[in-house]
């Protein structure tokens, strides 16, 4: 029988929450340590503890899923999960981790809670910032960019920067889909391809304004999710198409004259890789992790200045520098894989899990 030494548990809580950036994120991280130590097997034995109802990963060989009873949400992490990992490594990839667990690894992807607090409901934000500091004072420490980690550390979840280890997401799962065949929403136009949310850190508002500009008047705005900010009224240059598996917005990204990611703040902005890697050219706000990460692949602007918005689409009506962008988004995005990602990870929970 293996030790409990020698045993690591992954929070598996995120397979009963909404399909969010940061679940898919903690999807692609499993599924490559799984392939990963199919490849290359460790002295550790791996184990996904999910919440009873929740559906298990598709596909994996090595890491061992079980279903754990217990109450429902936060109150599953907090007590059947943390009971569960006593004696442990318990990794957690989804931001959150039980207050009581012993030793752990915890991702934390951003500081958004605390930088757009106006994004988030008042018991959201009151969770976040009195578990947060908790939870990382005694773990081991993950987060997905430089940035983030620096706002971490200012807002008192970290004691300082250095205190996270940076490990990048990946983005080629795009190119694990194949592209749906049916024809694009806005074949009959071109179409500027974006993400639309009501939460105001999301900055749904300029793209919107941009389907307005008189100077845009070629292009269609399709949107990818189903909310806007409140009291929006879109024009019929808007498009709202939902949420979409990965084969349709890989087509989308392949057919859109650019992706535009606006965001006053990001902690990676995963979605601009992605565009990169399927060959659409990107504009980017200057704020956040999205300069540290894309700036060299992407055009850069002003998250409030639709004027510079305006002309970074105008630029890329020139065959030359549209190519250009592509050219290099590719070679940006590209250095962004998730077998990397997850060999980082590994290597940092079984550091942490040999730890005394």
């Amino acid at each position: 029988m293996t030790p409990p030494a020698s045993r690591i548990v992954i929070n598996g809580r995120f397979l009963a929450a909404q399909n969010s950036g940061v679940q898919r994120v903690a999807r692609q991280l499993i599924a490559h340590l799984d392939r990963d130590f199919a490849a290359t097997p460790g002295r550790f034995d791996w184990t996904l503890l999910h919440p009873p109802g929740a559906e298990p990963l598709a596909g994996l060989t090595v890491i061992r899923q079980r279903s754990l009873p217990g109450p429902p949400g936060q109150l599953w992490e907090q007590t059947s999960l943390a009971f569960a990992a006593r004696g442990r490594l318990l990794v957690n990839l989804a931001n959150t981790a039980p207050l009581l667990s012993g030793r752990s690894v915890v991702m934390v992807h951003d500081a958004q809670v605390f930088d757009a607090p106006q994004s988030y409901s008042a018991a959201f934000r009151a969770w976040y910032r009195f578990m947060l500091p908790r939870i990382c004072r005694r773990a081991t420490v993950i987060t997905v960019s430089r940035h983030s980690a620096h706002r971490l550390a200012v807002n008192g979840v970290l004691p300082d920067a250095s205190a996270a280890q940076v490990i990048g997401n990946g983005v080629d799962h795009i190119l694990e889909e194949k592209s749906a065949e049916r024809p694009s929403p806005a074949s009959q136009r071109p179409f500027l391809l974006g993400l639309a949310s009501d939460q105001p850190h999301k900055n749904t508002r300029l793209l919107l304004a941009l389907a307005e500009a008189p100077a845009l008047a070629a292009f269609d705005l399709v949107l990818v999710g189903s909310r806007l900010p409140p009291g929006a009224a879109p024009s019929s240059r808007v498009r709202l198409l939902g949420r979409l598996p990965d084969a349709e917005l890989r087509m989308l990204y392949e057919t859109a004259f650019a992706f535009l990611l606006p965001s006053f703040t990001e902690g990676f902005g995963l979605p601009a890789g992605e565009a990169m890697l399927c060959g659409a050219p990107v504009i980017a706000a200057d704020s956040g992790a999205l300069a540290e990460i894309w700036g060299g692949g992407a055009q850069l602007a002003a998250p409030d200045n639709v004027e510079a918005w305006i002309d970074a689409v105008r630029n890329l009506t020139v065959a030359a520098s549209r190519n250009a962008w592509i050219e290099q988004g590719r070679k940006i995005a590209g250095a962004y894989t998730w077998r990397k990602a997850a060999g980082q990870l590994r290597e940092a929970c079984e550091r942490a899990a040999a730890s005394p």
